[in-house]
């Protein structure tokens, strides 16, 4: 029989627990609460009492030698090689999803947008999130009437935008190719460049 102490966090402790109880060749007797450390908020203590599950597994006998079976190894059948076959279908390097991704990426190629760094000090890790270098454009899709525009991408233009189109866009004799030219800026350069369309005529 062995008694163990351990000590360590408290998942630590309940890992190793875990592992002696899923052993095949261990009997766990009895496994201790785990109790706090004096000094330390972080590692706990807790006892075990263990023995093996063949009591007289590994014992000398009355001549001295072990009783423990030797185990065989089974051989290992040998395996006839064979050249890697080569699957087209998962080779993605000329595709037009391939191309328009490093396309994306630029000369310096993909980054993560996350990292995790760790500090040795108080021994843990801290999940960094890197600023993208750059970003999809959306394609909006202006086909159809400038209503139509409006249906499509209400949920995306706030209330001073809308007020650009039908205020100050269509009420004022704007056509709609106009309208649609500065359908996707901000409130601000919409006025402008309503107001520069307005100036031409």
């Amino acid at each position: 029989m062995l008694k163990i102490r351990l000590m360590g966090t408290k998942s630590d402790i309940r890992w190793f627990q875990n592992f002696l109880q899923i052993d095949s060749d261990i009997e766990v007797l009895e496994l201790s609460d785990i109790y706090p450390n004096k000094g330390t908020d972080r590692y706990y203590r807790s006892y075990a009492e263990v023995e093996r599950k063949d009591g007289n597994a590994g014992r000398p006998t009355e001549n001295g030698k072990s009783n423990r079976k030797k185990q065989i190894k089974a051989p290992v059948p040998p395996i006839k090689a064979k050249y890697p076959i080569m699957d087209w279908k998962n080779l993605p390097f000329n595709t037009a999803v391939w191309k328009e991704s490093e396309r994306l990426a630029g000369k310096e190629g993909y980054k993560h947008p996350v990292r995790v760094v760790y500090n040795p000090k108080t021994m843990t890790y801290r999940t960094i999130l890197n600023k993208s270098k750059f970003q999809v454009k959306e394609e909006w899709d202006l086909s159809g009437t400038i209503e139509q525009c409006i249906i499509r991408y209400a949920s995306k233009l706030d209330g001073d935008q809308m007020n650009e189109i039908l205020l100050g866009g269509l009420e004022e004799g704007l056509t709609d190719e106009q309208v649609k030219s500065y359908f996707k800026l901000p409130a601000d350069q919409m006025k402008q460049y309503r107001r520069e369309q307005l100036e031409k005529e």
